[in-house]
């Protein structure tokens, strides 16, 4: 499936960073399924939660950057381990750009996209 991408050009290092318009509620689900997964439960008249492993965010915030991201610099390969080598403040703004690219705006956003 051809997706949408844009460009942005990360602001310490200038690092060009392909990256998908928005995600599919299929790759949605993959990322959800990492802390769903780690969740343990218990239910009577309430949900309590049981146990819940803090590790789930860097590995949902791993599936996010496979999955949005396509090429760095040019490169398609170890797309993952680039991001992460990064300069601290390179990757944080790459992390605030998908962010913005899962979040979609409002509807009324969504839809000026549209026209």
């Amino acid at each position: 499936m051809n997706r949408e991408t844009k460009e942005i050009k990360t602001p310490i290092d200038g690092h060009k960073v392909e990256i998908k318009t928005y995600i599919t509620g299929r790759e949605q689900e993959q990322i959800d399924d990492i802390l769903y997964r780690q969740l343990k439960v218990s239910a009577g008249t309430s949900v309590n939660v049981k146990e819940l492993e803090a590790s789930f965010i860097t590995d949902q915030t791993h599936k996010l950057i496979e999955i949005m991201i396509v090429a760095v610099n040019d490169k398609k390969e170890k797309i993952l381990d680039t991001i992460l080598d990064m300069k601290r403040d390179d990757y944080k703004f790459v992390l605030v750009e998908l962010n913005k690219a899962t979040a979609g705006g409002s509807i009324e956003e969504r839809k000026k996209k549209v026209k």
